[in-house]
């Protein structure tokens, strides 16, 4: 993997902020051109899919036990993959592809799968829309994803969640004008979604949550809330059913908390904390994924990987010329 000159500060920083468009079909095929070298530290944890730099270029990497390896590249070096999910089984991403002119592309990768050690699987761009971000997959197929709405020409920031599902466009969420609707999370069976609601301006309620976290069951259109007035980022709607979320400690050393969120019992559970950004939960809930400064005080990030049970934890790529974006696990 070449080290280049460009890394990935401003999507990592930029995450938080990112809003949304929505959807049409072109497919390419992309396969993994898998690195020869074994990665032992991988070996018996499982698989990471992540964002870095190849020749000045985004792409996405998959890295197991037998080594690194790309699936997808842009086309350019001033595009952008923002916003990249996962399904609960590893076999889809989706993502947005910037090209830096207020344009963005949806993608669908899909299946990923592994063929005598090398990953394989096809790129579909679904849809070039204006500001679109954070596409989920369901469970028949459908992509939601959060985005202005489209016959209007200055949403000054506010935003919805949309389904797309055989080239038709729904509007899943209404924010009445006062609010943005962002981060949606898909759950593990594909049948509900969580977002967020954030207030953009004075609501016409009194009392109505600053934000809150919005459970959206797709079969029955049942909706409640979740999460009310706290101020956290939610980053995974984890295989165990629960929502893992981050929130910010008033350290003074920028140190983030994760906890998982019972949406039944409504009870959070705290399983770790550091200087990190982002974060995803394996499969069997044993390992945790982030990204932390590094080396300590520079503005590259790498991914580093905790042991939940024995509270160890390794540099997984130890690129200190560049950054990293975290994707998912695959497996």
């Amino acid at each position: 993997m070449k080290k280049g000159k460009i890394g990935l500060t401003n999507r990592n920083g930029l995450y938080l902020l990112l809003l949304a468009t929505g959807i049409s079909c072109l497919i390419n095929t992309s396969s993994i051109h898998a690195a020869p070298q074994m990665d032992e530290k991988l070996d018996g944890i499982g698989t990471i899919a992540y964002i870095s730099d190849m020749d000045n270029r985004d792409a996405i990497f998959i890295q197991d036990g037998n080594g690194i390896g790309t699936i997808f590249q842009c086309s350019v070096e001033n595009e952008l993959i923002l916003t990249p999910q996962v399904t609960a089984d590893g076999k889809i991403m989706t993502f947005a592809v910037d090209n830096g002119k207020n344009q963005r592309s949806i993608h669908l990768l899909a299946p990923t799968l592994n063929d005598n050690g090398s990953w394989t699987a096809i790129d579909s761009t679904i849809r070039i829309v204006r500001g679109g971000a954070w596409p989920i997959y369901g469970a028949l197929g459908e992509i939601y994803l959060a985005m202005p709405d489209p016959e209007n020409e200055n949403p000054q920031g506010v935003t919805d969640i949309y389904g797309i599902y055989q080239g038709r466009l729904t509007r899943i969420s209404e924010n009445l004008g006062y609010s943005k609707h962002v981060w949606p999370l898909m759950a593990p069976d594909g049948k509900k979604i969580m977002y967020r609601v954030i207030l953009t301006q004075a609501p016409p309620m009194e009392n109505m949550p600053v934000i809150s976290s919005i459970l959206h069951d797709l079969n029955s259109g049942a909706r409640t809330m979740h999460l009310v007035n706290q101020d956290v980022f939610v980053e995974q709607w984890a295989n165990n059913g629960k929502i893992l979320y981050s929130f910010k400690l008033n350290d003074g050393k920028e140190t983030r908390a994760y906890a998982l969120y019972n949406p039944d019992t409504r009870e959070s559970e705290e399983i770790y904390r550091n200087n990190s950004r982002q974060a995803r939960l394996s499969p069997d809930s044993k390992y945790l994924a982030t990204i932390r400064y590094f080396p300590e005080g520079s503005h590259q990030f790498d991914i580093f990987i905790t042991d939940l049970q024995n509270k160890s934890e390794f540099n997984l790529t130890n690129t200190p010329t560049q950054s990293e974006s975290l994707i998912g696990w695959i497996k």
